[in-house]
């Protein structure tokens, strides 16, 4: 992840292959929030019931986005960065 080698606090919400195991790798480092998306509603769903799910995980999203910017995440995002530059970065990988 990019955000990783720069430094930057994210906010992960993954749908599907390796994004979920990077969200818990994000989270457990500290230096994120995971937001999950919401389930598929069911064939036939009411506009109203589709809306307020929509609203809810925007919701969510926005409060993610809050407690990123206004917690210790930029600091641990930092010490990744400097982890990985320690470590010779991409450069020592390849």
């Amino acid at each position: 992840m990019e955000s990783a080698a720069v430094g930057t606090p994210v906010v992960v919400c993954p749908g599907f292959g390796d994004q979920v195991t990077n969200a818990a790798k994000v989270v457990a480092q500290g230096w994120g929030v995971a937001v999950d998306r919401p389930a598929a509603l069911a064939d036939g769903a009411e506009a109203e019931e589709e809306a307020a799910v929509v609203s809810s995980y925007q919701a969510a999203v926005r409060r993610a986005v809050e407690e990123v910017l206004g917690g210790e995440y930029a600091s641990k995002a930092k010490a990744v960065a400097a982890g990985l530059e320690r470590a010779g970065a991409v450069e020592a990988a390849v």
